[in-house]
Protein backbone atom coordinates (compact mmCIF):
# COMPACT_ATOMS: atom_id res chain seq x y z
CA UNK A 1 0.00 0.00 0.00
CA UNK A 2 1.31 3.34 -0.80
CA UNK A 3 0.64 6.45 1.22
CA UNK A 4 0.83 10.03 0.90
CA UNK A 5 0.39 12.71 3.51
CA UNK A 6 -0.93 16.23 2.79
CA UNK A 7 -1.19 19.28 4.95
CA UNK A 8 -4.10 21.64 4.65
CA UNK A 9 -4.75 24.79 3.43
CA UNK A 10 -4.08 27.48 6.61
CA UNK A 11 -8.04 27.89 6.53
CA UNK A 12 -8.54 24.59 6.51
CA UNK A 13 -6.05 23.52 9.54
CA UNK A 14 -8.81 24.55 12.49
CA UNK A 15 -10.67 22.13 10.73
CA UNK A 16 -8.66 18.81 9.22
CA UNK A 17 -5.58 17.82 10.49
CA UNK A 18 -4.09 16.56 7.74
CA UNK A 19 -4.92 14.03 4.71
CA UNK A 20 -3.92 10.70 3.52
CA UNK A 21 -3.60 9.08 0.06
CA UNK A 22 -3.58 5.35 0.57
CA UNK A 23 -3.31 3.47 -3.07
CA UNK A 24 -2.72 -0.33 -4.11
CA UNK A 25 -4.03 -3.22 -5.85
CA UNK A 26 -4.51 -6.18 -3.67
CA UNK A 27 -5.50 -9.75 -5.68
CA UNK A 28 -6.78 -11.65 -2.96
CA UNK A 29 -8.61 -9.92 -0.10
CA UNK A 30 -6.54 -8.61 2.87
CA UNK A 31 -7.37 -6.93 6.12
CA UNK A 32 -5.95 -4.47 8.79
CA UNK A 33 -6.59 -3.18 12.01
CA UNK A 34 -8.02 0.24 12.22
CA UNK A 35 -7.33 0.83 15.77
CA UNK A 36 -8.91 3.73 17.98
CA UNK A 37 -7.54 6.99 17.61
CA UNK A 38 -9.38 9.58 18.86
CA UNK A 39 -10.25 11.40 15.87
CA UNK A 40 -13.27 10.95 13.06
CA UNK A 41 -12.43 11.14 9.17
CA UNK A 42 -13.72 11.19 5.85
CA UNK A 43 -13.18 8.89 3.40
CA UNK A 44 -13.51 9.51 -0.39
CA UNK A 45 -12.74 6.91 -3.03
CA UNK A 46 -11.28 8.50 -6.31
CA UNK A 47 -10.47 6.72 -9.86
CA UNK A 48 -13.21 3.87 -9.13
CA UNK A 49 -15.56 3.25 -6.85
CA UNK A 50 -13.89 1.18 -3.22
CA UNK A 51 -14.33 -2.85 -2.79
CA UNK A 52 -13.73 -3.04 1.01
CA UNK A 53 -15.69 -3.96 4.43
CA UNK A 54 -15.71 -1.86 7.45
CA UNK A 55 -15.84 -4.46 10.73
CA UNK A 56 -16.42 -4.08 14.11
CA UNK A 57 -13.72 -5.92 16.32
CA UNK A 58 -16.83 -8.51 16.74
CA UNK A 59 -17.00 -8.99 13.52
CA UNK A 60 -20.31 -7.14 13.27
CA UNK A 61 -21.10 -5.04 10.20
CA UNK A 62 -21.21 -1.41 10.95
CA UNK A 63 -25.01 -1.09 9.99
CA UNK A 64 -24.64 2.10 8.00
CA UNK A 65 -22.38 0.03 5.62
CA UNK A 66 -23.56 -3.00 4.10
CA UNK A 67 -22.23 -2.98 0.72
CA UNK A 68 -18.84 -3.60 0.13
CA UNK A 69 -18.26 -1.71 -2.81
CA UNK A 70 -18.62 2.01 -1.97
CA UNK A 71 -19.30 4.66 -4.61
CA UNK A 72 -19.54 7.57 -2.21
CA UNK A 73 -18.12 9.53 0.70
CA UNK A 74 -18.10 7.88 4.04
CA UNK A 75 -18.13 9.50 7.55
CA UNK A 76 -15.71 8.01 10.10
CA UNK A 77 -16.71 9.47 13.67
CA UNK A 78 -14.96 9.07 16.64
CA UNK A 79 -13.74 5.61 16.57
CA UNK A 80 -13.34 4.49 20.34
CA UNK A 81 -13.40 0.70 19.53
CA UNK A 82 -10.99 -1.75 17.58
CA UNK A 83 -12.20 -2.04 13.99
CA UNK A 84 -11.03 -4.05 10.41
CA UNK A 85 -10.90 -3.01 7.12
CA UNK A 86 -10.65 -5.66 4.35
CA UNK A 87 -9.42 -3.94 0.82
CA UNK A 88 -9.65 -6.57 -2.09
CA UNK A 89 -8.27 -5.28 -6.04
CA UNK A 90 -7.56 -1.45 -7.08
CA UNK A 91 -7.45 1.02 -4.36
CA UNK A 92 -7.46 4.47 -4.21
CA UNK A 93 -9.07 6.51 -1.32
CA UNK A 94 -8.40 9.78 0.61
CA UNK A 95 -8.87 10.11 4.27
CA UNK A 96 -9.74 13.84 5.30
CA UNK A 97 -8.16 13.79 8.99
CA UNK A 98 -10.13 15.73 11.23
CA UNK A 99 -8.73 17.92 14.00
CA UNK A 100 -10.65 16.93 17.31
CA UNK A 101 -13.82 19.30 16.96
CA UNK A 102 -13.71 19.13 12.75
CA UNK A 103 -16.64 17.01 12.69
CA UNK A 104 -18.96 19.18 14.78
CA UNK A 105 -18.19 22.24 12.01
CA UNK A 106 -19.02 20.23 9.50
CA UNK A 107 -22.35 18.88 10.84
CA UNK A 108 -23.28 22.02 12.70
CA UNK A 109 -24.21 19.97 15.66
CA UNK A 110 -23.54 16.67 17.93
CA UNK A 111 -20.29 15.27 17.01
CA UNK A 112 -21.57 12.16 19.62
CA UNK A 113 -24.31 10.80 17.12
CA UNK A 114 -21.67 9.41 15.00
CA UNK A 115 -18.65 8.49 17.55
CA UNK A 116 -18.35 4.73 16.51
CA UNK A 117 -19.98 5.03 13.73
CA UNK A 118 -19.53 4.76 10.00
CA UNK A 119 -21.84 6.73 7.62
CA UNK A 120 -22.79 7.38 4.12
CA UNK A 121 -22.78 10.86 3.22
CA UNK A 122 -26.05 11.14 1.66
CA UNK A 123 -27.68 9.72 5.19
CA UNK A 124 -26.05 12.89 6.48
CA UNK A 125 -28.09 15.73 4.53
CA UNK A 126 -25.29 17.71 3.41
CA UNK A 127 -25.33 20.47 0.74
CA UNK A 128 -25.03 18.11 -2.66
CA UNK A 129 -21.44 19.82 -3.76
CA UNK A 130 -20.09 17.08 -1.90
CA UNK A 131 -21.87 14.39 -4.25
CA UNK A 132 -20.28 16.84 -7.02
CA UNK A 133 -16.67 16.44 -5.45
CA UNK A 134 -17.25 12.77 -5.83
CA UNK A 135 -18.66 12.75 -9.42
CA UNK A 136 -15.02 14.75 -10.19
CA UNK A 137 -12.65 12.08 -8.40
CA UNK A 138 -13.95 9.21 -10.71
CA UNK A 139 -12.18 10.88 -13.41
CA UNK A 140 -8.89 11.61 -11.60
CA UNK A 141 -5.91 8.75 -10.90
CA UNK A 142 -3.49 10.82 -9.26
CA UNK A 143 -3.78 11.17 -5.39
CA UNK A 144 -2.14 14.74 -5.14
CA UNK A 145 -4.46 15.98 -7.67
CA UNK A 146 -7.24 14.33 -5.93
CA UNK A 147 -6.73 15.86 -2.69
CA UNK A 148 -6.29 19.35 -4.41
CA UNK A 149 -9.58 18.78 -6.30
CA UNK A 150 -11.39 17.69 -2.96
CA UNK A 151 -10.11 20.62 -0.84
CA UNK A 152 -11.69 22.89 -3.41
CA UNK A 153 -15.26 22.11 -2.21
CA UNK A 154 -14.11 22.01 1.10
CA UNK A 155 -12.68 25.28 1.30
CA UNK A 156 -16.40 26.29 -0.33
CA UNK A 157 -18.18 25.19 2.40
CA UNK A 158 -16.51 25.94 5.38
CA UNK A 159 -15.55 29.65 3.56
CA UNK A 160 -20.25 30.13 3.96
CA UNK A 161 -20.61 28.01 7.37
CA UNK A 162 -17.26 28.35 9.64
CA UNK A 163 -17.75 30.64 12.44
CA UNK A 164 -15.46 34.07 12.67
CA UNK A 165 -13.91 33.32 15.63
CA UNK A 166 -14.04 29.99 17.51
CA UNK A 167 -14.37 31.31 20.89
CA UNK A 168 -15.96 28.35 22.24
CA UNK A 169 -14.03 25.62 20.59
CA UNK A 170 -12.56 22.91 22.51
CA UNK A 171 -9.77 21.98 20.24
CA UNK A 172 -7.06 23.69 22.70
CA UNK A 173 -8.17 21.47 25.23
CA UNK A 174 -8.29 18.09 23.14
CA UNK A 175 -4.65 19.21 22.04
CA UNK A 176 -3.74 19.84 25.21
CA UNK A 177 -4.58 15.90 26.21
CA UNK A 178 -3.18 14.99 23.33
CA UNK A 179 0.12 16.19 24.53
CA UNK A 180 -0.02 14.96 27.99
CA UNK A 181 -0.55 11.60 26.51
CA UNK A 182 -3.84 11.60 28.71
CA UNK A 183 -2.35 11.73 32.04
CA UNK A 184 -4.12 15.29 33.48
CA UNK A 185 -7.19 14.40 35.60
CA UNK A 186 -9.95 15.95 34.28
CA UNK A 187 -10.71 18.00 37.43
CA UNK A 188 -7.04 19.50 36.92
CA UNK A 189 -8.43 20.36 32.82
CA UNK A 190 -11.16 22.16 33.84
CA UNK A 191 -8.64 24.24 36.30
CA UNK A 192 -6.42 25.17 33.69
CA UNK A 193 -8.53 26.32 31.40
CA UNK A 194 -11.39 27.92 33.53
CA UNK A 195 -14.45 26.13 33.42
CA UNK A 196 -16.09 23.38 35.74
CA UNK A 197 -15.77 19.92 35.42
CA UNK A 198 -19.47 19.43 34.10
CA UNK A 199 -19.39 22.03 31.68
CA UNK A 200 -15.96 20.91 30.41
CA UNK A 201 -17.56 17.41 30.01
CA UNK A 202 -21.13 18.59 28.26
CA UNK A 203 -19.21 21.13 25.81
CA UNK A 204 -16.45 18.11 25.05
CA UNK A 205 -19.15 15.79 24.41
CA UNK A 206 -20.60 17.93 22.03
CA UNK A 207 -17.97 19.18 20.24
CA UNK A 208 -15.58 15.88 20.03
CA UNK A 209 -17.92 12.85 20.48
CA UNK A 210 -16.45 11.72 23.81
CA UNK A 211 -15.40 12.61 27.40
CA UNK A 212 -12.73 14.14 28.22
CA UNK A 213 -12.29 10.94 30.60
CA UNK A 214 -12.64 8.53 27.49
CA UNK A 215 -10.49 10.88 24.98
CA UNK A 216 -7.83 10.80 27.44
CA UNK A 217 -7.49 7.02 27.66
CA UNK A 218 -7.88 6.67 24.02
CA UNK A 219 -4.75 9.32 23.88
CA UNK A 220 -2.70 7.41 26.29
CA UNK A 221 -3.54 4.45 23.82
CA UNK A 222 -2.01 6.06 20.95
CA UNK A 223 0.68 7.34 22.51
CA UNK A 224 1.67 3.87 23.81
CA UNK A 225 1.05 2.68 20.70
CA UNK A 226 3.38 5.17 19.04
CA UNK A 227 5.94 4.32 21.32
CA UNK A 228 5.90 0.69 20.74
CA UNK A 229 6.00 1.21 17.25
CA UNK A 230 9.73 3.44 17.66
CA UNK A 231 11.04 1.41 20.44
CA UNK A 232 10.15 -1.84 19.46
CA UNK A 233 12.65 -3.87 22.28
CA UNK A 234 10.25 -2.01 25.22
CA UNK A 235 8.68 -4.40 27.40
CA UNK A 236 5.32 -4.17 28.64
CA UNK A 237 6.29 -3.36 31.94
CA UNK A 238 7.79 -0.58 30.77
CA UNK A 239 4.66 0.36 28.88
CA UNK A 240 3.32 0.30 32.37
CA UNK A 241 5.37 2.27 34.08
CA UNK A 242 5.49 4.86 31.36
CA UNK A 243 2.22 5.59 30.70
CA UNK A 244 1.12 4.62 34.13
CA UNK A 245 -1.31 2.26 33.65
CA UNK A 246 -2.50 0.43 36.92
CA UNK A 247 -1.00 -2.66 36.24
CA UNK A 248 -0.43 -5.40 33.35
CA UNK A 249 -4.15 -6.31 33.06
CA UNK A 250 -4.91 -2.77 32.75
CA UNK A 251 -2.80 -2.41 29.98
CA UNK A 252 -4.20 -5.70 28.07
CA UNK A 253 -7.87 -4.28 28.53
CA UNK A 254 -7.55 -1.07 27.08
CA UNK A 255 -5.37 -2.65 24.05
CA UNK A 256 -8.51 -4.99 23.76
CA UNK A 257 -11.08 -2.51 23.76
CA UNK A 258 -9.00 0.32 21.65
CA UNK A 259 -7.68 -2.30 19.03
CA UNK A 260 -9.65 -5.58 19.01
CA UNK A 261 -6.34 -7.52 20.33
CA UNK A 262 -4.15 -8.10 23.19
CA UNK A 263 -0.85 -6.34 22.94
CA UNK A 264 1.43 -9.44 22.93
CA UNK A 265 -0.83 -10.41 19.80
CA UNK A 266 -0.84 -7.16 18.32
CA UNK A 267 2.68 -7.24 18.16
CA UNK A 268 3.43 -10.69 18.11
CA UNK A 269 2.29 -11.87 15.10
CA UNK A 270 1.61 -10.67 11.67
CA UNK A 271 -1.07 -8.84 12.14
CA UNK A 272 -1.38 -5.84 9.48
CA UNK A 273 -1.91 -2.71 11.55
CA UNK A 274 -2.15 0.53 9.98
CA UNK A 275 0.90 2.22 11.28
CA UNK A 276 0.81 4.55 8.48
CA UNK A 277 -2.56 5.85 9.64
CA UNK A 278 -1.53 5.51 13.30
CA UNK A 279 1.70 8.24 12.68
CA UNK A 280 -0.28 10.87 10.98
CA UNK A 281 -4.01 10.48 13.05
Amino acid sequence: MKFQVFQPHPFLSGIFRNYIVQQGIFEQEVSTILSAKGVGAILFPFNQPLNSRLLHAHHHFYNELAAEVYDQPILIGNNLVGNKATYLGSINMIFLVFQATGIHYLLRGENAQVTNRAVAFDHLHLPPIFQEAQDRLWGVEDGEKAVRLLESYFLRYFSVVAPPKWQHDLGMVAHHIERTHGQVPVHLLAKKFRVTPRALEKSFLRQVGTTPKEYSRVMRFKAAMQYIKMHPGTTWLDIVATFHYTDQSHLIREFRQFSGYTPARLFGEDVAIDQQLYLNM
